[in-house]
């Protein structure tokens, strides 16, 4: 099983690019299969957010996200900090343990901080690798300006 960890600011592209690289290892016949530290972060709360705020962990809307939000985070990084960083790395594993893929893709790799936290679980403990996603925003090239040295008016 090859593992390859995702990182990348929000909102990056992380998720494009695994949905991407998953169809197209689908069509070479490799079965892959994606997992997210944030998702049981979300199932750890889910039933708690629910029932004392009304707001499904899993929602896609803007709003609701943004009050759920700091409450995620906290709880995130108390969870880390309690198993120096290997709390989510854990439950994680438990499920690529169980995996059939051939490729496992981990969305949302971030921290670096405990020996063990999700960068070095990931490197060492899964033997996966790591990249790193950045959005990328076209602009228009100036005028007069190309990237070619092959100028169209050089040409004879």
């Amino acid at each position: 099983m090859i593992i390859i960890g995702i990182s990348g600011y929000a909102r990056s592209g992380k998720d494009l690019f695994t949905s991407v690289a998953q169809k197209v290892l689908k069509e070479h016949g490799i079965k892959s299969e994606k997992f997210a530290l944030a998702y049981e972060l979300k199932n750890d709360l889910k039933s708690l957010i629910k029932t004392k705020i009304g707001i499904d962990v899993f929602t896609d809307d803007t709003q609701s996200k943004s009050i759920i939000r700091p409450l995620l985070v906290a709880y995130g990084d108390v969870m880390r900090k309690t198993s120096e960083g290997k709390y989510w790395t854990a439950k994680v594993s438990q499920r690529i343990d169980k995996s059939k893929a051939d490729v496992v893709f981990i969305t949302d790799i971030r921290y670096d901080v405990y020996p063990e936290d999700e960068c070095t679980w990931l490197n060492r403990k899964m033997s996966g690798k790591l990249i790193h996603i950045t959005k990328f925003k076209q602009s228009t090239v100036p005028q007069g300006k190309r990237f070619s040295k092959n100028n169209r008016n050089d040409r004879p």
